[in-house]
């Protein structure tokens, strides 16, 4: 039998040890087959993202020692900023040089985790994880699982989220990793690099993306709930505003309340066409004494170079509505 990579193995058989230190990169190729090399050669290509070679690596099958390469100037990953991917290639020939077996996937060329000090590290230089806890939907191998899941990803995005939690990583599977690598997504299963909130004593309290319990950015309708605008305005710098329609409610002289969630750091709020308030802040604007003269509460806001607008009939502000309408 032809000698081939063990695909059960770590890394499929191809299992790569990298050690970043200025600029440069360190690899060392632990070989794994599924049978006993003997004459056979064992050849590594690193191709950068123009396809171009940079790096190649030659040895024999039979040797016990890994391969080691080094690259220098190496492009690394850097999550949304820059999600650089190289390729690497490997592939096993026979003494007559024939190729029986071969093996290709993107690679991403960057060190994480956290550490004593710095809290979380990319590339040896603090991040700032924005997480949410994510749960593989049930039909995720499916095709139309696998479109649920790249839309729960630009969810992901558009929050200005930068990563997700998976639970003891369930769901962690090789088309999910790939996407995470390209869309510049970092995975976590370590609950322990999330932050620590001293005053509950957990590193809880990320808001869930999709599955499990808690701050819900999905309704179960798959539609977004206020909760993922208020944790967009936080984390993504992009400019809009979101009026919260279950913030809509009556006060005692007959006027109305709203809360807006924006990323932008002045709005000017509308009724009824009618500029009622220039409001300055962050995150969360609170307006009071809305006047609305008709049957609804029709109101409009401005920020810099976005706009919202919600009309409410003024029944529905006595009710407590769950954000989902």
């Amino acid at each position: 039998m032809s000698l081939a990579f063990d695909r059960t193995a770590q890394d499929e058989g191809v299992a790569t040890g990298l050690r970043l230190e200025a600029g440069r990169a360190y690899f060392e190729w632990q070989l794994y087959y599924t049978g006993v090399p003997r004459a056979e050669t064992v050849h590594i290509w690193l191709r950068d993202g123009r396809q171009e070679t940079v790096l190649e690596c030659l040895g024999l099958a039979a040797d016990e020692e890994p391969l080691r390469a080094i690259l220098l100037q190496a492009h690394l990953w850097n999550g949304l900023r820059d999600p650089y991917l190289y390729t690497l290639e490997a592939s096993i020939r026979d003494e007559n040089g024939i190729c029986t077996d071969r093996l290709c996937r993107p690679m991403p060329l960057r060190s994480m985790g956290r550490q004593a000090g710095k809290g979380f590290v990319l590339n040896n230089a603090p991040f700032e994880l924005r997480t949410v806890r994510y749960a593989m939907p049930a039909e995720a191998a499916s095709a139309a699982g696998q479109s649920l899941i790249m839309g729960d990803m630009q969810k992901l995005l558009s929050l200005g989220a930068n990563s997700v939690y998976l639970e003891r990583g369930e769901g962690l599977v090789k088309p999910f990793l790939q996407l995470c690598d390209r869309l510049g997504i970092i995975i976590l299963t370590d609950v322990s690099c999330l932050q620590y909130n001293e005053e509950t004593e957990s590193f809880g309290g990320i808001p869930v993306l999709r599955g499990g319990k808690g701050s819900l950015v999905l309704a179960d309708s798959g539609r977004l709930t206020s909760e993922f605008y208020r944790y967009k305005a936080r984390w993504n710098p992009e400019p809009f505003v979101y009026i919260v329609p279950e913030s809509v409610k009556g006060q005692a002289d007959g006027s109305f309340c709203a809360t807006v969630y924006s990323s932008c750091h002045r709005l000017a709020l509308y009724s009824d066409g009618h500029l009622f308030e220039f409001m300055s802040g962050q995150e969360k604007f609170e307006f009071q004494g809305i006047p609305a003269k008709g049957p609804c509460v029709v109101l409009t806001v401005e920020g810099d170079g976005c706009s919202g607008a919600l009309s409410v009939h003024k029944t529905f502000t006595k009710l407590s509505l769950n954000g989902d309408i």
